[in-house]
């Protein structure tokens, strides 16, 4: 009877061990799925802040575009409306000029209530330019 008592002990612990080895194993195989599962979500959320980063630079970037496009847009429209009331464009310069001969204090303050100056000539292309169709020229 002793013996049969020591048999099933050993068969008790024995399963038990197969038991306790099976638990574990298990146990370690969650830990590795759950932490390949941690990782993956990691690295997909690390993707989307990426593109959403990406999307946010693009419109972004589009906004100042179509900003830099209106201010082209009004600039051209200001210089056709110079253009339709006589003003002439030169190398960045807007130009009037005049039929009338007046003293150059008159024409400075003629010039200056149209919010322009009287032109200074810093080139001999300029010097050209300014006498071609007329001869009094002012600079805006």
């Amino acid at each position: 009877m002793e013996e049969q008592v020591v048999r099933s002990r050993r068969n008790i612990s024995a399963r038990t061990r197969l038991c306790v080895a099976l638990v574990v194993f298990c146990f370690g195989l969650v830990c590795v799925v759950q932490a390949v599962n941690i990782y993956l979500r990691i690295v997909h959320s690390g993707l989307i802040f990426f593109r959403k980063c990406s999307i946010y630079q693009r419109l972004f970037k589009n906004f100042n575009i179509t900003k830099e496009r209106d201010k082209m847009k009004l600039k051209l429209w200001a210089l056709y409306i110079y253009t339709i009331s006589g003003w002439k464009y030169f190398r960045g310069s807007m130009y009037l000029g005049s039929d009338t001969e007046q003293s150059w204090y008159e024409s400075r303050k003629y010039c200056q209530q149209r919010g322009a100056d009287l032109i200074i000539i810093n080139n001999a292309q300029e010097q050209v330019w300014s006498y071609g169709p007329t001869l009094n020229y002012y600079s805006f």
